[in-house]
């Protein structure tokens, strides 16, 4: 004879399975990617002989960094920035576009214990992003006014993504800290560089 306390126990723990099985259909869509590139925004045309960008960001290639590992690197979004947005005419002056830093630390999250562990789809990981690019006037070798703007992002990544999951997570995530950067120095370009915009 079974007792009604062991059917009782019996019947909570199919109840905490079933939920579980549900949990792991329910697997997290990564959200659609972003706009590569920032050809749908208007260019930014400048009075200047050239632009010339740098890249002085050297990834220090071990943990907790982890910008070498993205699909896209941030020297690609900098890259696409400038081909994208800016544009030159006839001047004096150069505008040089410097990316100084495009770290992305990654950072082990502490997961939940006991039965909320095993049913819930836990965050593993935390990604925290930096874009940080200095623009300069530079005439005849000298630094005539320069400005500088920096974005930041930070997301978490699912225990449940596979490997192609991830790196489309990490794509939008990246061409997503670019679209705030652009805004940034848009403001900054407007604020200080006005006399070698047209």
């Amino acid at each position: 004879m079974i007792r009604s306390s062991s059917i009782s126990g019996l019947l909570v723990l199919s109840a905490v399975l079933v939920f579980g099985l549900a949990g792991c259909a329910d697997k997290p869509v990564p959200p659609p990617a972003a706009p590569v590139g920032f050809g749908d925004q208007p260019p930014l045309t400048f009075t200047v002989k050239s632009i010339e960008m740098i890249d002085a960001y050297v990834p220090s290639g071990r943990p907790p960094n982890i910008d070498h590992e993205f699909p896209t690197r941030p020297s690609q979004v900098v890259a696409h920035w400038v081909s994208d947005r800016l544009r030159h005419t006839e001047g004096d002056a150069e505008l040089r576009v410097t990316l100084v830093d495009g770290a992305v630390i990654e950072t082990v999250v502490k997961k939940s214990t006991g039965l909320a562990g095993v049913v819930k789809d836990q965050q593993s990981r935390r990604y925290d992003a930096t874009l940080t690019v200095r623009l300069e006037m530079v005439e005849a070798g000298t630094v005539r006014v320069w400005t500088e703007g920096t974005a930041r992002r930070s997301r978490t990544v699912a225990d449940s993504l596979t490997l192609a999951e991830r790196d489309r997570v990490f794509d939008q995530f990246m061409w997503s800290l670019g679209r705030d950067l652009d805004r940034v120095l848009e403001q900054q370009m407007h604020a200080h560089f006005g006399a070698y915009m047209k």
